[in-house]
């Protein structure tokens, strides 16, 4: 069986597709509502913990789901939550090491520099 080719598209169709897909996405945004299929045997996994968490399902897997969403955000700048924390705890231990505000206040410079941030 031959392969399909895939019909080369004008400049304009292109862009003409690409303003409606941006239409269509942002219809599904407003609308805030996803639906998905899983088997049986998730679905009671998932109805299992949060009645174990004491949640309603829907609040705990949206809990999930911006958890994770943070999760690839954070992916993206290079920084991760965990690491981001991490630099917080140094500088509280600072507090309680009793170091100068100059030398705490070169740490936040430090580090809003490494986030392309402005610290004043």
């Amino acid at each position: 069986m031959p392969k399909s080719k895939r019909t080369q598209l004008s400049p304009d169709l292109e862009k003409r597709m690409s303003e409606l897909e941006e239409v269509a996405l942002n219809e599904l945004a407003r609308r805030g509502m996803l639906h998905f299929r899983m088997d049986v045997d998730d679905t009671l996994r998932l109805y299992k913990i949060a009645a174990r968490n004491r949640k309603h399902v829907d609040d705990m897997i949206r809990e999930w789901v911006l958890e994770r969403l943070q999760e690839e955000e954070s992916e993206t700048t290079g920084v991760s939550v965990e690491e981001r924390l991490t630099r917080i705890e140094n500088v509280l231990a600072m507090f309680v090491n009793q170091k100068s505000a100059h030398e705490i206040a070169e740490v936040l410079q430090h580090e809003a520099e490494l986030h392309g941030l402005k610290h004043e």
